[in-house]
């Protein structure tokens, strides 16, 4: 282990008085200035367990970072399967929308040839809004799930 080198500084007062004796009084006041050095000789091997310490303490760390980017990397491909999922789900969700808009289209052209009532008009029309906003409810989940794969890979 490498040497110490230590800087002491002192100032001192003494007053002394004497009623009786060789001196009446006493007085010292001064500076005091001093360096020291010391190094040990053994530390009862304390460094050699400090290092082994330090080994296994960065063993542990790898150890743990390995965990954590298992787990980060587990996290993305779940992400990333939701994200499909979603896309999925849109994709289809936009196909139900466009067979109800035709569905309209068709029972709107029956209404006006006095073939099907108003009730079933009105419940073509009722499915394609709902299917609207199945789409738009898609669209949101797709965008949830794409938000949390950027944000896991690193890319917000």
């Amino acid at each position: 282990v490498y040497p110490r080198l230590g800087l002491n500084v002192n100032y001192n007062i003494n007053n002394v008085q004497n009623q009786a004796g060789f001196a009446l009084l006493n007085r010292n006041l001064g500076l005091n200035a001093g360096l020291n050095l010391s190094w040990t000789i053994f530390d009862g091997f304390a460094l050699k367990r400090s290092i082994a310490m330090a080994g296994i303490a960065e063993n542990a760390a790898r150890i743990q970072l390995r965990q954590e980017q298992q787990i980060q990397d587990y996290a993305l491909g779940n992400a990333l399967i939701q994200l499909g999922r979603a896309l999925n789900i849109l994709k289809i969700e936009r196909e139900v929308q466009e067979l109800t808009e035709e569905n309209v289209k068709l029972m709107t052209e029956k209404f006006r040839l006095a073939q099907c009532s108003s009730l079933e008009l009105k419940e073509a029309q009722s499915n394609f809004v709902q299917a609207g906003g199945r789409v738009l409810n898609a669209m949101y989940e797709a965008g949830i799930a794409a938000a949390a794969v950027r944000r896991l890979a690193g890319k917000i």
